[in-house]
């Protein structure tokens, strides 16, 4: 049960990978900055606090910062927060990350770090740092972390999309993931389906109308049915 709680960061972010996909239909990109906070179950036990937050520095830059707290029955196998944040550039359209860094409740054994094209290296390259140990990938143009492929997966939705694939660096390799985003029914609630070697994932969401990030987002996995429930939403204030 203690690595099912240490992982929940990474199963949090990929449940919450639909959850721009609503603002898409809410505003125009790119949203105004926000935060949005999310209460974490597993089977309708509470686990922890999910609190997302979106700002932009500056006109063509951006950073994505996810918080997971855990509370309830998690909070006696983990006591420290897992913390994960993806900074970069949107130019002409397309997001560009430059730095991630994945601080989780595993430690130092879950913590992971990328930089993207660093100037020490050459261009299509990306440093990671896993357990440690560093290690440089090719990666071709496009490349992307676990957070900003979420800005990607909603800018491509505000264009009406139905198909998104993606190249992501994670865990000191480059995966290549795809997307189908559908609509359920005549209701507010969608499906996406996320492909690709060793990760089929499909998630559900559900909102209200006139609200701007989903009431909840569902996804069953390893017989484990996980929920992230809306309890808080508030604008930020632009630099």
């Amino acid at each position: 049960m203690n690595k099912r709680i240490s992982g929940i960061v990474g199963v949090a972010l990929t449940s919450l990978l639909g959850l721009w996909s609503l603002l898409a239909f809410a505003e125009p990109w790119p949203p105004a900055p926000f935060e949005a906070q999310y209460q974490l179950q597993i089977d309708e036990m509470l686990l922890g606090t999910v609190i997302l937050r979106w700002e932009r520095p500056a006109p063509d830059r951006y950073r994505l910062a996810l918080t997971l707290t855990p509370n309830g029955a998690a909070s006696f196998l983990a006591s420290h927060e897992g913390h994960e944040v993806s900074e970069g550039l949107i130019l002409d359209g397309r997001v560009s990350p430059r730095n991630y860094r994945l601080d989780s409740l595993q430690g130092q054994a879950g913590a992971e770090q990328i930089r993207f094209d660093p100037p020490s290296l050459s261009k299509h390259t990306a440093q990671t740092q896993v357990k440690g140990r560093e290690k440089n990938l090719e990666i071709p143009d496009g490349t992307l972390d676990r957070l900003s492929q979420l800005i990607s997966l909603l800018m491509a939705i505000s264009q009406d999309s139905s198909v998104l694939e993606l190249p992501v660096v994670e865990r000191g390799k480059l995966h290549h993931y795809r997307y189908h985003i559908l609509r359920e029914g005549t209701g507010r609630r969608y499906r996406v389906e996320q492909t690709g070697k060793g990760s089929e994932k499909t998630t559900h969401l559900e909102f209200l109308a006139g609200q701007v990030m989903p009431e909840s987002i569902e996804q069953t996995r390893d017989g484990l049915h996980w929920r992230l429930r809306l309890s808080h939403f508030r604008r930020l204030q632009s630099p």
